[in-house]
């Protein structure tokens, strides 16, 4: 009976996600051209809000990525290491590019995929990435600007495209493309500035000069053309300023923009006056005779308020 025992098939428990999630990506190395399907399945777990499936998804892609340290063979590990963190980069783009990234539940796990994924690094020896990363900008901007043109913002989206589109940012390096990094540099801080810091949330216009000012401490060389006493003036702006603040949003924007050479394009969605109108009208309408509440209250409340205080006296 030990011997049956013994050659009996060993029971995979699925529902553990850290069973699960490595024995999937084993799957796109022995079938590569799956790895798009399970990227698109395995970005929701990464991006999850629980994180009993979050931190066992991340953990299997950044192990999968990196595969082992122990390697004997240091240049073939590194080799290996690059080729998947290429078709990665590769996946998620393509999946970034499709429909399904226009739903939020697509999207958002995304953007925490690729913020997880720059944080470590992952893309930096991948020479495909930083050619992709106009791309990757046209992407998430466009759809951040069809969703506020549709009413349909999402705070949560917000602070994530935040901190992706913060880590494309490259520093000016020797023997660099400087001319690309400088069009790129400039397109992202310009949307930063006009559309994030302009935002009509307050949550994500203080997250976003906050995070702005960690990543000029961290690679001030991003900055294009910049003035040495200019630098004091933007952190302070972006440390010190009144962001929650609706009245001031507008000019320090635009002081920023100055003080780092930038074009300001405003794109805070502005209702017209015409629209804020009708709303306030509706605000002030009866809902049981439809007339303005000034006058509803007028024929009908008062007489009826007086008429109460004579039956009761």
């Amino acid at each position: 009976s030990s011997s049956s025992s013994s050659s009996s098939p060993t029971t995979i428990n699925w529902s553990d996600a850290k069973v699960t999630f490595p024995r999937v990506l084993k799957v796109a190395t022995a079938v590569p051209s799956l790895l798009p399907s399970i990227v698109s399945g395995l970005v929701v777990s990464v991006g999850a809000l629980t994180k009993a499936v979050q931190q066992p998804a991340e953990r299997a892609l950044l192990e999968w990525i990196r595969i082992s340290d122990n390697s004997d063979d240091s240049s073939s590990t590194t080799t290996t290491t690059n080729s998947r963190a290429e078709a990665l980069a590769k996946a998620l783009l393509d999946l970034l590019s499709s429909k399904q990234a226009t739903q939020k539940r697509v999207f958002l796990p995304l953007l925490k995929t690729y913020e997880i994924l720059l944080h470590r690094r992952v893309f930096l020896q991948v020479t495909e990435f930083a050619s992709s990363n106009k791309v990757l900008f046209d992407l998430i901007s466009q759809q951040l600007i069809t969703w506020q043109e549709q009413d349909q913002d999402d705070i949560a989206c917000g602070l994530a495209a935040t901190s992706v589109l913060l880590g494309l940012l490259s520093a000016h390096k020797n023997n660099d493309d400087d001319e690309t990094t400088t069009t790129n540099n400039r397109r992202i801080l310009e949307f930063v500035v006009g559309f994030l810091l302009h935002s009509e949330y307050p949550r994500i216009r203080k997250y976003t000069a906050d995070q702005l000012y960690v990543r000029l401490l961290e690679e001030p060389g991003i900055l294009i053309q910049l003035v040495e006493d200019n630098l004091d003036r933007i952190h302070n702006l972006l440390l010190q300023g009144a962001w929650e603040l609706d009245d001031t949003t507008d000019d320090m924007c635009r002081e920023l923009a100055e003080c780092m050479n930038l074009s300001f394009v405003p794109r805070r969605r502005q209702r017209n006056q015409q629209q804020q109108q009708q709303q306030q009208q509706q605000q002030l309408q009866c809902r049981r005779c439809h007339t303005n509440w000034y006058d509803c209250h007028e024929r009908f409340i008062e007489p009826w308020i007086t008429t109460v205080s004579t039956m009761r006296h």
